[in-house]
């Protein structure tokens, strides 16, 4: 799908983020320096409406009814602000930037965000537990207006890797999309996909888009961004199971366990569950490896 390059133009926040975090890396911590007292204090910021082609073009691509979302933005939307507000809560960490690998996200809706109003956002660093083989980092990013400031909750879940490791535990089998999976669509991807989602979220990293840089960094081409995975099976949910209603949506609670390599053919999945919300996965067929794991609830109808 063409992705207008003038998109580039709405994402002055993040380019700003990715220039912070490009000079950041000519000096890295070195990880031995104390870790910041969490919660850190809230940054703030406040939203002007996003642009109307850019808010179409992000619906376009992620398959979505233009219809079902008329003036609201939906909620998988939130990195195109999100990330930036929440780069600046990591200042303190004394990790280099590099070395923080994105492992997963809960995303609660209490309200529509409406795409024609001011917002306000704040993001902070919620926690940071620390194990014999890494840190996990806990941010959460809070959107909404002045009278619903938490209309959309995203708690967005990091790790960095220790360099000297502790003990191993008994290793664990790679994971893999439930075996009573079925499915409810698939996307295929071009190889050019994820310079179409930076376009579009503004998350310029070049390990998404730049093959060679990729390809230094151990993959074997470029992976796409955790979130547009994310998004394009959120949406796959909401067609499939709220009759492509996305203000049923309630929550979705997911980790992020193998890349997408590109170009790539993804096929989204959903699980009944007895004990608990039910489950929705992204991999290549029930019972093969999984890109994404994770659970999803829906609003009382």
């Amino acid at each position: 799908m063409h992705v207008s390059k003038r998109h580039i133009f709405q994402q002055g926040s993040s380019l700003a983020a990715i220039a912070r975090a490009g000079v950041s890396m000519l000096n890295p911590p070195d990880g031995k320096g104390p870790l910041p007292p969490v919660p850190s204090p809230k940054v703030t910021l406040d939203l002007a409406p996003r642009a109307p082609k850019l808010i179409a073009d992000n619906i376009r691509w992620f398959g979505a009814d233009k219809r079902a979302y008329r003036g609201t933005l939906p909620p998988w939307f939130f990195p195109q602000w999100g990330l930036a507000l929440m780069g600046r809560t990591l200042d303190e960490i004394p990790f280099p930037i590099a070395s923080v690998l994105n492992q997963g996200c809960a995303i609660t809706v209490n309200a529509p965000l409406p795409s024609d109003k001011k917002l306000v956002a704040s993001a902070w660093l919620q926690d940071i537990e620390e194990s014999d083989t890494k840190w996990r980092i806990h941010q959460r990013l809070t959107t909404g207006t002045a009278d619903n400031p938490e209309a959309v909750v995203a708690d967005v879940f990091a790790v960095v890797k220790k360099k000297s490791r502790g003990p191993r535990g008994k290793r664990r089998g790679p994971p893999v999309v439930p075996a009573n999976a079925f499915e409810v669509g698939s996307k295929k991807l071009g190889p050019k996909a994820g310079f179409e989602y930076a376009l579009l979220a503004g998350d310029f990293n070049p390990i998404h888009w730049i093959g060679p840089y990729a390809k230094a960094a151990g993959f074997k081409s470029t992976p796409l961004h955790g979130f547009a995975t994310l998004g394009l099976a959120m949406e796959a949910v909401i067609k499939t199971q709220f009759a492509g209603n996305p203000h049923r949506l309630r929550s979705v609670d997911v980790r992020f366990t193998k890349p997408v390599l590109l170009p790539a053919r993804l096929r989204f999945f959903v699980d009944r569950r007895e004990d608990g919300p039910d489950g929705f996965s992204v991999g290549t067929a029930p019972g093969g490896p999984a890109f994404m794991l994770g659970t999803f609830t829906a609003k009382e109808a």
